[in-house]
């Protein structure tokens, strides 16, 4: 009787069949390593997902501060737009009241005396009006600033 000896894939069945009793305990002691490593596991995406949350709560926050920062120069543009408005209505006003004053004068000198007089008050007018409105463009400017 001849004993022929498992070669290949034959043998590799055979080892691990002889083998079957240590791989269940193998498998049970990873089951249980698994076990404790999944509540790890657990732990740490609950942490990523705290951590994630939390990340998303400080862009929010962020987003915000930006749209905020964002309307305060929007206001900031348009105060800045109001007063452009009101120094340029003021400068027009100026201009108007010098022409005014020039116009005065000079049909005042060709006439009477009596008229000469009254050119004289009428440029002084015009003067306090000119510095006023000089003082005005002044404090606007200030406002600015």
């Amino acid at each position: 009787a001849t004993v022929y000896a498992p070669t290949g894939a034959a043998a590799a069945a055979a080892a691990a069949v002889a083998d079957d009793d240590d791989d269940d305990v193998v498998v049970e002691e990873e089951e249980e390593e698994e076990e404790e490593e999944g509540g790890t596991k657990r732990k740490k995406e609950e942490e990523e997902e705290e951590e994630e949350e939390e990340e998303e709560e400080e862009e929010e926050e962020e987003e915000e501060e930006e749209e905020e920062e964002e309307e305060e120069e929007e206001e900031e543009e348009l105060q800045q737009q109001k007063v452009t408005t009101s120094a340029a209505a003021v400068a027009t006003t100026a201009t108007t009241a010098t022409a005014a004053a020039a116009t005065t004068t000079t049909t005042s000198t060709t006439t009477t005396t009596t008229t000469t007089t009254t050119t004289t008050t009428t440029t002084t007018t015009t003067t306090i009006i000119i510095i006023q409105l000089t003082l005005s463009i002044t404090f606007l400017n200030m406002s600015i600033a």
